[in-house]
């Protein structure tokens, strides 16, 4: 099928004083397998055309084809639905917390915590979908011919997307914790529990001041340990997908089998790795003499635990680096 290109024109700084037309309505087609050379004197706009090519540059007007499809053309927006999901997570969190508030048995309000959980499950799919999308279209699919002849290496390609994942995770985890919290605001609204909030807060503080700075380290374990496994995940998936890209006729199902492989595997190897051995039992009779677990963090479990998320994000990360190197294949 190849490369055509209809009506492009690129204009730079266009609107300014400065405008200028670098390409005039380009007609061209470039069919596979055919060698083409450019030529033309300085400042003609070879150098304007080729960053058409792969995908550098976008033409202030007309059309450019790759194998038959219109690379402009608009795609299903996954970042609009995404934004869509939250605020409809957040809108049926308010009206479940209300709900739930006038009449806890109300048919109406069970429905509305049923979509509230409905929309949450779909935030969750569509954002691992969306990495799932993003890293083989642009890498693996049609647009990798592209992104894989830009002037960066294997690893700077995955970081990328890799960074943005993490920041899609982020973003719905945020969403999905403030409106919980929203939604038991309003459950709460002009209750006696909303009148125990500020003592509650004292109650969290006094826990914190009373294991000193074992409460912080474990906090800041924890954010850190949940961090690392966040960015295992995902590179656990990035490798699994392209473990899936070695079976053509088949890389959806090896794609899913080597995640979930993958995923067994480490799971295995750090099961004796929990929160749990770090508890330990603190009294106060401030806090109605009851006896608290506090967190305390063990040195060995921590770090051992956080030393195997790191181990496997590394694993995970060269072995995807290293099949995008050796085993890529586009055709």
């Amino acid at each position: 099928m190849g490369i055509r290109l209809e009506n492009v024109n690129y204009v730079y700084a266009a609107g300014t004083a400065e405008e200028k037309k670098a390409l005039d309505n380009i007609n061209l087609t470039i069919n596979d397998g055919e060698f083409i050379g450019l030529v033309g004197h300085t400042g003609s706009g070879k150098s304007t055309l080729i960053q058409h090519l792969n995908g550098l540059i976008k033409a202030s007007s007309g059309a450019l084809y790759y194998n038959g499809e219109n690379i402009y053309e608009d795609k299903y927006d996954m970042k609009k639905l995404l934004g869509g999901l939250y605020l409809a997570l957040v809108a049926l969190a308010v009206l479940s917390g209300f709900s739930l508030r006038s009449s806890s048995k109300d048919d109406f309000a069970s429905l509305l915590l049923f979509a509230y959980m409905v929309v949450a499950v779909a935030v969750a799919v569509v954002s691992v979908m969306t990495i799932v999308t993003r890293f083989t279209r642009n890498l693996l699919g049609r647009e990798g011919y592209l992104m894989h002849t830009l002037p960066v290496t294997e690893s700077q390609l995955i970081l990328s997307k890799l960074i943005s994942s993490v920041v899609w995770m982020l973003c719905s985890s945020i969403v999905g914790i403030f409106s919980f919290a929203v939604m038991l605001l309003a459950l709460s609204l002009n209750s006696a529990a909303l009148q125990q909030l500020p003592e509650l807060w004292q109650k969290v503080v006094e826990i914190f001041r009373m294991t000193g700075s074992s409460g912080w380290l474990w906090l800041i374990f924890e954010t850190l340990n949940g961090l690392v496994a966040l960015v295992s995940s995902i590179l656990c998936i990035y490798a699994a997908c392209m473990i899936g890209h070695q079976f053509k006729k088949h890389m959806v199902p090896a794609g899913i089998l080597a995640f979930f492989l993958l995923s067994f595997l480490q799971n295995w190897l750090s099961s004796g790795v929990s929160s749990a051995d770090m508890l330990q039992a603190v009294s106060d009779p401030t806090l109605g003499g009851v006896d608290i677990s506090i967190a305390a963090p063990s040195a060995f479990t921590t770090l051992f635990g956080l030393a195997v998320s790191i181990a496997f994000a590394a694993g995970y990360f060269l072995l995807t680096r290293w099949l995008m190197e050796h085993k890529l294949n586009l055709e």
